[in-house]
């Protein structure tokens, strides 16, 4: 199994399959993960992999924060959004997933 394979089965295991209960603690063991993995590798900078993971973490920390007080039908929650042009005529009516 390749090295994303192997990423992408741990961040499923720990994202999804797992109940999260501590988003804080879920973020230190995700980059004690990466810290791991990037060591077998000279070329790759681990800080600049931590800097990439931490640059989308408040979005993914805000999401498993919802999920956790409302369960993951949140994550299907969708919106009604009504599109209108310069004449306020309506043009479409999109749906946007919250």
């Amino acid at each position: 199994m390749g090295l994303f394979a192997k990423l992408e089965e741990f961040l499923y295991k720990k994202l999804i399959e797992e109940k999260v209960e501590n988003v804080f603690a879920l973020k230190e063991e995700i980059t004690n993960y990466l810290f791991d993995t990037c060591k077998d590798f000279s070329l790759v900078d681990k800080y600049n992999v931590y800097k990439a993971f931490d640059s989308i973490w408040d979005m993914v920390s805000i999401d498993l924060k919802t999920i956790q007080e409302e369960g993951f039908g949140a994550a299907r929650k969708t919106e009604d959004i009504k599109v209108y042009d310069k004449n306020n005529q309506e043009i479409s009516d999109s749906i946007i997933k919250k």
